[in-house]
């Protein structure tokens, strides 16, 4: 299969990531920023933004993190993304661990990693950074619930629901060092192939 990535930031580790895990060949292309409002860049990408992926071997063209990452995955029958046709359980649970990456975890990571991206002052005086820190620590006390019951976000089983917090987890799990379950599963997905395989190419967050 050929994959070829118009990079973004953070989103270029979440699909690197998940492609890695996924053992998959992928060119990672450098976007010329002053290029993405132009027509060209257009067709490709409507927003204007980052990231989007082709697969020149179907000509499918994809501008959403996460909707790269399922194509992927669908296109070569990961077991990281279990299906609808297979075990409608698992799948359910697999969605709502996916939901609960984007609606529970994002926002906050979200907000401090452009927060310290975009800053100089000292990080511990930064009033924003400090609420989301504790809107984090709130939220991730909730996984704690989930990860005391199971090992992973829809089960027992690893999936790409895991894999796509790590991008932003080295934020979390400085956040709350009292959660021993959350602490555990992030233990266990920094250490995954995939992820040490992102950093070496020199994208960790």
């Amino acid at each position: 299969m050929g994959l070829e990535l118009q990079k973004g930031e953070s989103s270029i580790e979440l699909n690197q990531t998940d492609l890695q895990a996924d053992e998959q060949d992928f060119k990672i292309d450098q976007a010329d920023f002053s290029q993405l409002k132009s027509p060209a860049w257009l067709e490709h990408q409507p927003f204007g933004q980052l990231p989007y992926l082709v697969d020149t071997e179907t000509g499918v063209e994809i501008f959403e993190t996460r909707a790269m990452i399922r194509y992927v995955a669908s296109r070569v029958k990961s077991p990281l993304q279990p299906t609808a046709d297979g075990d409608l359980a698992a799948y359910a649970r697999y969605e709502q661990a996916a939901q609960n990456e984007v609606t529970q975890f994002m926002g906050p990571t979200d907000a401090m990693a452009h927060e310290i991206g975009s800053i100089h002052a000292d990080i511990a005086t930064n009033e924003l950074i400090r609420k989301q820190k504790a809107v984090l620590a709130k939220k991730l006390e909730g996984y704690e619930r989930i990860l005391s019951k199971h090992n992973y976000l829809d089960g027992d089983v690893l999936t790409l629901a895991d894999l796509a917090h790590l991008p932003y987890g080295a934020i979390a799990a400085k956040v709350n060092g009292s959660l021993p379950n959350v602490a555990r599963w992030w233990k266990e997905l920094e250490s995954h192939p995939a992820w040490l395989n992102t950093k070496d190419l020199g994208h960790s967050s």
